[in-house]
């Protein structure tokens, strides 16, 4: 029983290991340092889990840097661990010290809460999609209401970054009609779903 138990968690964790790297080789990205630490964080997590691997395209550039471990077994918060013990190394092996105030804070305060479900542990190896909001209608047109929320924040300082998010289909039509806006506003340091 305990040798079954073991040899299942061990296909798990190669499981993980093979995703990422899978990416990694299919979409010719050179492992760096981040990318083997996020990998020695993930073979530490029991129990079965997601691997996210993801691509972005911005116009001929491809980047498919983002790595993400959702968990299908724990909870919060006991998953915060793995968040931690990836600051932990890359403190260590970078030589830097991760301002933790905000996650510290954010954990203490919501421990014992009912309403977070899980956490996710990641990376994102990506450089900035957009300079400047204003940057965005380069990339996008909007329906009406698009317009309306991208006016909006426009018109808003302190915005760190801006995502769009679409279903497939919709990258075929001449103007968005369904997705999703978010962005993030350094004051609040919270992300604002719109």
């Amino acid at each position: 029983m305990v040798l079954s138990q073991l040899s299942k968690q061990t296909n798990l964790r190669e499981n993980r290991l093979r995703c990422i790297r899978t990416h990694l080789e299919a979409f010719d990205i050179e492992p760096v340092l981040q990318i083997s630490l996020f990998e020695e964080v993930i073979m530490e997590v029991e129990g079965s889990c997601n691997v996210k691997c993801s691509c972005k395209v911005e116009t001929d550039r491809l980047f498919a840097c983002q790595f993400a471990l959702a968990y299908t077994q724990k909870k919060w918060p006991t998953t915060l661990k793995h968040n931690a013990r990836l600051f932990e190394k890359i403190e260590r092996s970078v030589g830097i010290c991760i301002d933790r105030h905000k996650f510290e804070q954010f954990s203490r305060l919501h421990v014992n809460s009912d309403k977070i479900l899980d956490s996710t542990v990641g990376i994102d190896l990506r450089p900035n999609s957009f300079n400047n909001i204003k940057d965005i209608s380069n990339y996008f047109l909007f329906n009406t209401l698009g317009n309306r929320i991208y006016s909006f924040c426009q018109n808003q300082d302190c915005i760190l970054l801006a995502i769009i998010g679409v279903n497939e289909k919709e990258l075929y039509s001449n103007r968005l009609e369904n997705f999703l806006f978010d962005y993030a506003k350094n004051d609040e340091s919270r992300m604002m779903r719109v």
